[in-house]
């Protein structure tokens, strides 16, 4: 009963403050929707979703260095069903110059179509619609998009790839073309290595603007909990030259490991 207490208090915590406006703001990159764990690596989805009836809630807490800010990021979703996922994420940008601000709010659609197999690997596609919120530096007046999510087993990998598209509804602003590869491998008992590489053209620029790659670890210590830590930096222009990622992950109810009935003959 404790734990369930605990998820609702962060969920309200985290997730309510999305309705208080801010005074300032500062831009450097927009979150969007993100993926929770372990239906992803840190920003790139994996087309696995919860079961049915599982609620996530995921918050991201992300420092970044030159240029220096710090975000924290709520995400919740909901598996109606075991391939059909919605969700909300909700950033909040803070500590930059002394100003503050909310990002675009960003809502989710996510629905696998195809399952993995021997032969064919898992696909989902996202849908993705943005509400304006904060200061015009770090908004896009809303935007609408989304995309494929492809996800393969490859030995002891487990690997993703996202191709995403989004419109910006201010006409000032570019297309944003984003494609991401992530892996992630167990290596014992709860604990994963992950490792992802993000594209990003984003609505500031006509051209490639960031080559970001990241790399860490994912924590399970319980069935209903995960941690994750990363590090990243970008390899194109050095914009942001080091960044730093720190998740937690509650699952409600936890994802908890099927054990089939055997039955022995005699």
């Amino acid at each position: 009963m404790r734990r369930y207490v605990f998820f609702l208090l962060l969920s309200c915590f985290f997730i309510v403050p999305v309705f208080i406006v801010p005074e300032t703001s500062y831009g450097f990159d927009l979150k969007g929707y993100q993926p929770v764990q372990p239906e992803g690596v840190f920003s790139t989805f994996s087309a696995e979703t919860h079961a049915e009836g599982t609620a996530a809630l995921g918050l991201d807490l992300e420092q970044s260095v030159d240029p220096s800010f710090n975000r924290f990021t709520s995400t919740f979703t909901y598996a109606f069903t075991d391939n059909i996922e919605f969700g909300l994420t909700a950033p909040y940008r803070f500590s930059t110059s002394n100003e503050y601000g909310f990002e675009d709010i960003s809502l989710g659609f996510k629905h696998r179509v195809l399952d993995e197999d021997n032969y064919f690997l898992a696909a989902s596609y996202l849908l993705s619609a943005s509400i304006p919120s904060g200061k015009d530096s770090i908004t896009t007046d809303g935007r609408m998009g989304g995309g494929l999510i492809l996800s393969k087993k490859l030995g002891p990998f487990r690997t993703h790839l996202n191709l995403l598209y989004f419109r910006p509804d201010k006409e000032t602003l570019q297309d944003e073309y984003d494609a991401a590869v992530g892996a992630d491998l167990s290596v014992s008992h709860g604990i994963d290595i992950l490792a992802e590489l993000v594209f990003k053209k984003s609505h500031f620029t006509r051209e490639l603007d960031l080559v970001e790659g990241r790399i860490g670890y994912r924590y399970k210590p319980t069935d209903y909990f995960y941690t994750t830590f990363g590090v990243g930096t970008d390899m194109y222009h050095g914009n942001p030259n080091f960044r730093i990622f720190i998740t937690a992950t509650f699952l409600y109810p936890g994802n908890k490991t099927k054990i089939k009935h055997i039955e022995e003959g005699y």
